[in-house]
């Protein structure tokens, strides 16, 4: 893994070149190209715009001397410097109605895993609807989708992980409690846990909002910040949640402890006990990257989707201080940076579909294009591309969930 470099706009001057891009200190959009030499509209550009440094993974190429005020390296995952990023400047429009009806069809397969998922889903909705009536065997109800969720992701589940991609109006809790399932359990199998285990944790994943149940519908849906009184309310629902769990449903403590811990904080600033690290279990942190990722990909009434790729970006900015990294790390090279089903635009003006991530190289995963272009390299809609066998082309950025419809 090559270092990545911070560079002080100070220590720029015209005519420097570098063996690599430069990028704003964002990471993503880039400020030079390599072997392109500084210009002065470069300097002022960021001397206008306040840009604290910039970063790159090469090294000076011009006989200029660069003098770096102590150099710092940046974690990132593994040959992730192999990606080449653009600006966003030469695209002034993006083909809505195009893409909105490829998008329709791809997230409408009447294939026997998308039914699955949707049945699933009705037979949740029903659930939550018995917690609310104290219904009888709730028990039998919640092991009998928890192995349905288990069956599922045994399957294709990135068919799956890409219809929650593109399907994100539902914030309902039943909804939240199957996809945190799903996610939770994925990185539950992939971390090598056994059946048991995982199931364990599917079950955990499904119930870990339940107390949610007890906190009114006006903070719930309240778009203005909680007062002090009714976030504390908020935050109650991880031991009632834990305490239904355990009491009213009879699962064991270990069930338990995972539902009651999900809000603990790698740096030890969670709750409601605020432990830290490997205090926290391991369960619970598995389901606390499950949850905020199922949470942030979700419609909000106070928000949109942020989309994959962005919830991705924000769960790298709490890694030292919220989430355990190496499990984080791990979730990241399952689902990728750019997540199964996100809408990307490719260099060549091309838009596509993630449909396949890529473990060794996270940035460049398999695509399957959904709007032609005829730029360089010409690609064909329906085609299929390995982005890590076609050096040319790269991903320019993620589309945003409100810069195309959905429909459910």
């Amino acid at each position: 893994m090559k270092k990545m470099l911070r560079i002080n706009p100070s220590k720029l001057s015209e005519g420097m070149k570098f063996t690599a891009p430069v990028f704003f200190d964002d990471g993503v959009n880039m400020f030079l190209a390599e072997n392109h030499p500084v210009k002065k509209m470069h300097i002022d550009a960021l001397s206008k715009w306040d840009v604290p440094y910039v970063i790159t993974y090469g090294s000076l190429i011009t006989n200029n001397d660069i003098y770096l005020d102590s150099p710092e390296l940046i974690e990132e995952l593994p040959n992730s410097n192999d990606v080449f990023f653009t600006t966003f400047n030469d695209y002034k429009e993006t083909p809505t109605e195009q893409i909105n009806r490829i998008i329709y069809n791809l997230s409408n397969q009447d294939s026997e895993i998308l039914e699955n998922y949707k049945n699933i889903l009705n037979y949740s909705e029903e659930i939550f609807l018995y917690f609310n009536n104290n219904e009888k065997n709730l028990r039998e109800k919640v092991d009998k989708i928890s192995e349905q969720i288990t069956k599922l992701i045994k399957t294709n589940w990135q068919d799956i992980v890409s219809y929650i991609l593109v399907n994100t109006t539902d914030s309902s809790l039943s909804k939240n409690a199957v996809d945190t399932g799903i996610f939770a359990g994925i990185l539950a199998r992939e971390y090598g846990f056994s059946d048991r285990k995982i199931l364990q944790i599917i079950i955990a994943s499904f119930l870990h909002d339940v107390g949610m149940l007890d906190v009114p519908e006006e903070v719930l849906r309240k778009k203005s910040q909680l007062t002090t009184q009714e976030f504390n309310l908020l935050q109650l629902h991880t031991v009632r949640s834990a305490q239904f769990a355990e009491n009213i449903l009879f699962y064991p403590k270990e069930i338990g402890k995972m539902i009651l811990s999900h809000h603990e904080r790698w740096d030890g600033k969670g709750y409601p006990e605020k432990i830290s690290s490997s205090q926290i279990d391991i369960g619970a942190r598995i389901l606390s990257i499950a949850d905020a990722f199922s949470a942030m990909i979700s419609h909000k009434v106070y928000r949109d989707s942020i989309g994959g790729y962005d919830a991705m970006k924000n769960l790298l900015d709490s890694s030292q201080h919220r989430f355990d990294p190496k499990l984080l790390k791990l979730f990241i090279q399952i689902i990728g940076i750019y997540p199964i089903g996100s809408i990307v635009i490719l260099n060549n003006n091309a838009i596509a579909q993630v449909v396949q991530g890529n473990l060794e190289m996270p940035f460049l995963p398999e695509v399957k294009i959904l709007v032609e272009s005829k730029n360089k390299p010409i690609l064909k809609i329906g085609d299929i591309i390995k982005l890590k066998e076609l050096k040319e082309l790269k991903i320019v950025r993620a589309l945003k969930q409100n810069e195309y419809k959905t429909y459910a």
